[in-house]
């Protein structure tokens, strides 16, 4: 089941160097997100503004997980250390497995 969208919003955080783009839903359980690196706001709205599955449920399952260090942070803290997390955990599963996993990132 598809779940209705309320709102979709464009964060750019400047410490962290990335667009990132939240999708919100009318359960209000749980968030879609993806992000691209760098400030090229055209390249991010053209080709990142779509939900990252594997990101987005990762993120869902760390609000649960993580609850003290959720309360502890911002949104948008809490979403970048799970963001990093994430990326840190392909890259090193990638490195080891000599694997490139695939990843649905591109809008089109």
């Amino acid at each position: 089941m598809e779940k209705e969208i309320i709102k979709v919003e464009h964060i750019w955080d400047h410490a962290n160097d990335r667009w990132i783009f939240i999708e919100r839903y009318l359960d209000n359980k749980e968030v879609g997100l993806n992000y691209m690196q760098g400030d090229g706001y055209e390249e991010f709205r053209d080709n990142w503004c779509n939900t990252d599955k594997g990101l987005s449920e990762f993120y869902n399952q760390m609000k649960i997980t993580f609850t003290t260090q959720r309360i502890a942070h911002t949104e948008i803290e809490f979403i970048n250390d799970v963001m990093w997390t994430y990326h840190n955990a392909l890259s090193c599963y990638e490195d080891n497995n000599e694997v490139l996993i695939e990843r649905e990132c591109k809008c089109k």
